[in-house]
C-alpha cells in the first residue's frame, strides 16, 4: 500500500512539474517599463488582459483551459503584480503591442476584464506592423 501511495505521489508531482514546465515566464523590457508576462500553448494566439485592482492571476482557469489549443499570452499591466510602477505617462495599447512584438507574435485575439477605468484598446493599433 505504502508503494502504491508513494507512487502516485510521484506520478502527480511529475505531471505538475509538466505543466508547470509548458509555461514560460519573463520580463519584457519593453516602451520604457519591465512587464511581467507569461506564455504557454501552441495554436493561434490569445492574449488575456486584467483589469482593475487584479494581475494576470485572475486568469488562471483560462489560461490553463485556452493552453490546450492557443498560445496564450497574460501579462501584468503597468503598476500591477509583478509588472514596474509607471514613473511618467504612458499607452497601454503601446506597452502591449511592444509585448507582443518582443514575444514575435505578429497576430492574436484579445481578452479583456473591463471595468470603469478600463483600458480601451485600439485594436487597429495592435494590428499595425513596422
Amino acid at each position: 500500500m505504502r508503494n502504491w501511495i508513494g507512487g502516485m505521489l510521484a506520478v502527480v508531482l511529475i505531471a505538475a512539474a509538466a505543466a508547470r514546465a509548458e509555461t514560460a515566464s519573463g520580463i519584457a523590457e519593453v516602451n520604457g517599463t519591465k512587464l511581467y508576462y507569461e506564455v504557454a500553448g501552441s495554436g493561434p494566439a490569445v492574449v488575456l488582459i486584467h483589469g482593475g485592482t487584479v494581475d494576470g492571476r485572475a486568469w488562471d482557469d483560462q489560461f490553463a483551459a485556452f493552453s490546450k489549443q492557443h498560445q496564450v499570452i497574460r501579462y501584468d499591466l503597468r503598476g500591477a503584480g509583478r509588472s514596474a510602477t509607471p514613473v511618467q505617462p504612458y499607452s497601454n495599447t503601446e506597452d502591449l503591442y511592444q509585448l507582443l512584438k518582443f514575444l514575435k507574435v505578429s497576430k492574436a485575439s484579445l481578452v479583456g476584464i473591463s471595468d470603469r477605468k478600463s483600458t480601451r484598446l485600439n485594436s487597429s493599433h495592435v494590428k499595425r506592423s513596422r
